[in-house]
């Protein structure tokens, strides 16, 4: 049995994979039940994605015998890393590149990543990953607003939420600067790919891609899991490959 573990900035997400079975997805986890699930399950197999730095040390707390595998850019992967400084790279960015690509394979796609932060990043048909852009997520954004003003209030965002474009109150303002600035960005930097590299598949994950799935036409796929897509490819490759 394999355990796919993604630590992002605010909480951990889980894929459990038996043989011949759909895989379960766990998500969003504290550090305790995460450490739980691994005794629970007693994988043979562990494969962390880590932006925090601290999954090594919650799966010491589990006291495990799995075989355990960092996700890192010198891992052997069945996609190529263009990235120019391979070593300062987000993992879960890779990680989600090779998720799109086993969705998608041989076809370039756009990863637009958002969660804490909000990352767009291209990979080739050839399955060359070229890095691409980070900006501020929408939860962000609020805060910056509001801790670098003297007045301004901390607004809240919902997934369900009906945002006015133009806001008639100043939380209203905010709300629209925000979830509708973001908005444009998007479908701007979607362009600015096109202009560049033509057709390609739109592929959204992270935690807020609620908020972007229904607005955004052009995205062609949501996957809130990729980046544990990602990973259990990665360990396919290197289990085929005997490490």
């Amino acid at each position: 049995m394999y355990l796919c573990l993604d630590l992002g900035n605010t909480s951990g997400k889980v894929r459990i994979d038996f043989p011949e079975v759909p895989p379960l997805y766990y998500r969003p986890l504290t550090d305790e039940e995460i450490i739980m699930l691994i005794v629970q399950y007693q994988p043979s197999h562990i494969i962390y994605c880590d932006v925090r730095g601290t999954a090594s040390d919650l799966i010491a707390q589990a006291n495990t015998s799995a075989h355990v595998i960092p996700f890192t850019y010198q891992l052997p992967l069945p996609i190529k890393n263009s990235y120019q400084t391979p070593h300062t790279l987000g993992m879960d960015r890779l990680a989600a590149a090779l998720g799109a690509w086993q969705h998608f394979p041989y076809q370039s796609s756009l990863i637009i990543d958002a969660g804490t932060c909000i990352t767009y990043d291209f990979i080739t048909s050839e399955g060359e990953f070229l890095g691409g852009l980070i900006s501020p997520g929408l939860q962000m954004r609020c805060k910056a607003m509001h801790t670098q003003t003297a007045k301004l209030p901390l607004v809240e965002i919902k997934p369900s939420q009906s945002i006015p474009f133009v806001g008639r109150t100043t939380q209203e303002g905010l709300q629209s600067g925000v979830f509708h600035g973001l908005c444009a960005e998007i479908e701007g930097i979607i362009k600015r790919y096109s202009d560049i590299f033509g057709q390609f598949n739109i592929v959204l994950t992270g935690g807020d891609a609620l908020f972007f799935e229904k607005t955004i036409k052009e995205i062609n796929f949501v996957n809130e899991n990729l980046v544990l897509d990602g990973l259990k490819a990665a360990l396919d490759f290197n289990l085929t490959n005997k490490f």
